[in-house]
């Protein structure tokens, strides 16, 4: 028969396929007709030796011994205590996890890459805890982060989801340096900006005789991945004006002739 020592995240049937295997043995016996005592021979072969048995070989795990042999067994093996009858030969094998390479791929939700991430290579033992790498502005899944090291040298993918951001946008006067207004914005990281309403605000700030002069709210823009800071954005105005105009009315104190 054969025993197989094995880690607990090793689950598949280690059993190799010829791990049951019967032997045969005689020997010769010679009695005394007076005594009536057994002198009993040497036990040989009777039919087929015993055929080597190969551990199955796993991914990430070193395996002893490499294989059982007729050599590493005696026919006495198969005897009994008693000498006469059957007995049972056990072939153990032990399977430890290895220590190898592995890479660690961050994606998003959307199953791509993070914006500046890429992939890192580490290093552990088979059916460990992988390595999750801190990501700013991500935090990864829980059952993704809770992957073991596989037994190859392959890709572990880790699935990370955004984390909140705001912006604030803040309309100046840069008249006065009064704040006309501001604008808190909702996203998640790396995430586009929308400024619809900021769009909206500048036009009816416009509609009051505001005039803008620098809009720092670009095209394009996208949430940072700083969960400790606020971004911020600024619109600038002044305050319109009309004129010069020159009075017409000669009884206007401003008219001169």
């Amino acid at each position: 028969t054969t025993t197989i020592n094995k880690p607990s995240t090793l689950t598949a049937d280690m059993t190799p396929d010829n791990a049951t295997q019967t032997v045969n043995a005689k020997r010769t016996v010679d009695t005394n007709n007076v005594t009536g005592l057994k002198t009993y021979g040497d036990w040989t072969l009777d039919g087929d030796d015993f055929a080597t048995i190969t551990p199955v070989a796993v991914d990430g795990y070193d395996v002893t011994p490499a294989s059982v042999t007729a050599a590493d067994t005696d026919l006495s093996d198969f005897v009994a205590d008693d000498g006469n009858s059957n007995g049972n030969f056990t072939a153990e094998f032990t399977y430890t996890a290895n220590s190898h390479g592995y890479t660690v791929v961050p994606k998003g939700p959307d199953g791509n890459p993070i914006p500046g991430t890429t992939p890192t290579d580490e290093t552990g033992k088979t059916g460990d805890p992988i390595e999750v790498p801190d990501i700013p502005g991500y935090t990864p899944d829980p059952s993704g982060s809770k992957q073991l090291i596989p037994g190859d040298d392959g890709d572990v993918y880790v699935p990370y989801t955004p984390d909140a951001q705001t912006a604030l946008v803040t309309f100046k006067d840069t008249t006065t340096g009064a704040i006309l207004d501001v604008k808190s914005l909702n996203g998640v990281s790396d995430a586009d900006i929308d400024f619809g309403t900021v769009h909206d605000e500048i036009a009816a700030l416009e509609a009051k005789g505001y005039v803008l002069t620098s809009d720092g709210t670009a095209a394009g823009a996208k949430y940072d991945t700083d969960d400790a800071a606020t971004q911020q954005f600024e619109v600038d105005f002044t305050e319109g004006t009309t004129g010069p105009t020159t009075p017409t009315d000669t009884g206007d104190s401003n008219y001169a002739d």
